[in-house]
């Protein structure tokens, strides 16, 4: 389990609850280490509420919680965004060197390697159900760029009806329109025409703009766990991208890794390596590999709503995986390149942030758009919108541009 240094002060100050103390501690140290400190003590208290099983034991640990979050929340308030990142990352950091940190990776960081968005990948799909043409030849991508071709057997036709569906569907894709709904239901159309082709069409999708993965996912191969390497790596890496690109980038830096996916609904891991020590990757919505393998079984999904209607009913073992991990009172997860779009996800999260009150995950996040052309942020209207990701559980740590990202997975070596 992480454990950091808890210095006596601290400790009779937060665990002995000595005001004066506390006090003069908030005040004197360097911000930074105050918050960490405060994070490190919500962490504790969430080990102990985590272990309680009656009311009783509970409500002084609470009241204890409630006293470190308003002070918090108090300090962050003194200072701008662009401090309170720095402060973020160095408790992250720490958090890290604990190995209590658990990346979760979105869309975003494919599409820095040059993947598809969702409603790019979804259009795709569509255009290929709907003009057969396409379906002639099926590309095949290469690691390092260039094709192979690989003959269709038959073209495969949606009816009048579902057509009349896609071509509206497309119709407001392409118009920048589509909600999370529409493009699950669009997705589910094309993967019912093309069953067990299905991955034949999603993968050159996936891979026709990436030959070799991304920054992010180099950044954070760099602070993974391999052979003769001093870094503590990740605890594990949760990805809802269908892609390989962070196991590819582990094969070229040498680390060793597992993929843990959903087939014939289990779970299914496979190792690809003889080491005892690995990372494991976890691939909540489904596994799609450059190369050719054998997809009977494995199951797409476009969101976590649609997984719970596919698994709800049965034992449901990734995202059950996923909701134990985040209410884990010492782990942390690190969301990069996630949209926060998912209501079920959301859901997840905030039954997690329940069970671990003041004890928050973190996530990079882009400045809302208002704000991203704009020197001087107004802090109180940030502040406002963070609001919406702490009921989550999520602390936001915010940047500009998404080729900062990279640079900020770095800070925590």
């Amino acid at each position: 389990m992480f454990d950091p240094s808890y210095t006596d002060d601290w400790k009779r100050a937060l665990e002995g609850e000595d005001d004066a103390l506390f006090k003069h501690l908030v005040d004197t140290e360097y911000p930074g280490t105050v918050l960490f400190q405060l994070a490190f003590y919500l962490m504790r208290q969430n080990i102990r509420l985590y272990a309680c099983t009656n009311q009783g034991e509970a409500e002084p640990l609470l009241r204890g919680i409630s006293r470190v979050r308003s002070v918090r929340r108090q300090i962050r308030s003194f200072y701008d965004w662009s401090q309170r990142r720095k402060f973020d990352l160095e408790t992250l950091k720490e958090f890290y060197h604990g190995r209590a940190v658990m990346p979760f990776l979105g869309a975003g960081t494919s599409m820095e390697a040059g993947g598809p968005s969702w409603p790019k990948l979804v259009e795709g799909l569509l255009l290929t159900a709907l003009e057969p043409e396409r379906q002639k030849e099926i590309p095949v991508p290469k690691r390092g760029g260039g094709w192979y071709f690989l003959q269709g057997k038959k073209s495969l036709h949606f009816s009048a009806q579902k057509e009349k569906h896609a071509r509206k569907a497309l119709e407001t894709i392409q118009s920048g329109g589509a909600d999370t709904e529409l493009l699950m239901n669009a997705a589910q159309m094309c993967a019912d025409l093309f069953q067990e082709q299905f991955f034949s069409w999603v993968t050159p999708l996936l891979y026709m703009e990436c030959k070799v993965p991304g920054s992010i996912y180099f950044a954070l191969a760099e602070l993974s766990s391999s052979p003769g390497s001093p870094r503590p790596g990740w605890s594990t890496i949760v990805t809802y991208n269908f892609d390989n690109l962070m196991g590819e980038m582990f094969e070229l830096q040498g680390v060793p890794y597992s993929v843990l996916t959903v087939k014939d609904g289990k779970g299914k891991l496979s190792v690809t390596s003889d080491s005892d020590s690995y990372t494991e990757i976890i691939h909540v919505h489904g596994y799609v590999p450059r190369e050719i393998m054998r997809i009977d079984g494995i199951q797409y999904v476009f969101s976590t709503s649609q997984y719970e209607a596919l698994y709800g009913s049965r034992d449901s073992m990734l995202l059950d995986t996923i909701r134990m991990m985040l209410k884990k009172p010492d782990l942390y997860a690190f969301y990069i390149g996630c949209s926060f779009t998912d209501k079920a996800m959301n859901e997840i999260l905030a039954q997690a942030a329940e069970r671990r009150p003041g004890n928050y995950h973190f996530a990079l996040l882009r400045l809302p758009d208002q704000f991203t052309n704009t020197l001087e942020i107004p802090e109180e209207e940030l502040m406002k919108e963070e609001e919406r990701y702490l009921e989550l559980g999520v602390q936001p740590i915010w940047f500009r541009e998404f080729k900062d990202i990279p640079e900020l997975i770095s800070k925590l070596a």
